[in-house]
């Protein structure tokens, strides 16, 4: 699927078979540092969750002039994070599932389940109890307004207010097991 200026998307991926895609919190660091540096020139980010395994982030397509096939961006952003995790880790191939996964956010409601679903996701897997133990989710960014990678003001006017989000995700009950996220 072609990522479409102006629409939002899913995007998540995960690591090939038992192989973690962080390993420790200098990765995290690393991947969201060359996330910003390869895509976002070109994508808004919304929210976001870094999974030993596997990650989320809800995006929008910037609207900018010329031509631009993402796919390759996101390979090449994709290459420099494995060749790094693998001379860091001294394992070869391929880290992640190919090809990367991205589902069309048509539906406005479906982008507050999306973000909840992000932000529960490390509750869900049994990483943390709660969500703003996890420092690796968007969550604790936006709620201290730190605009490094996110637009805040897009996704708190989604809310009304900042108090509206925080309930909204911490108060979510979702059926992973049934949502069409993935």
């Amino acid at each position: 699927m072609e990522l479409i200026k102006g629409n939002y998307y899913h995007i998540f991926n995960r690591a090939n078979g038992e192989s973690l895609l962080f390993y420790e919190n200098d990765n995290y660091i690393y991947f969201l540092s060359k996330l910003k540096e390869y895509l976002n020139e070109y994508l808004n980010f919304y929210s976001y969750c870094l999974i030993p395994n596997h990650f989320h982030l809800l995006v929008s397509v910037k609207e900018i002039e010329g031509e631009t096939n993402l796919s390759k961006v996101f390979s090449n952003f994709f290459n420099c994070y494995s060749k790094s995790i693998n001379k860091q880790q001294s394992r070869q191939g391929s880290l992640f599932n190919k090809p990367f996964k991205r589902k069309l956010i048509d539906k406005p409601e479906y982008l507050y389940v999306l973000v909840n679903y992000i932000h529960r996701n490390p509750v869900h897997h049994g990483l943390t109890t709660s969500v703003e133990e996890y420092d690796w989710t968007s969550y604790n960014s936006i709620m201290n307004n730190d605009e490094s990678l996110l637009d805040l003001r897009t996704l708190i006017d989604w809310y009304g207010d900042l108090e509206t989000f925080d309930k909204s995700v911490k108060e979510a009950i979702l059926d992973f097991k049934n949502l069409e996220i993935e």
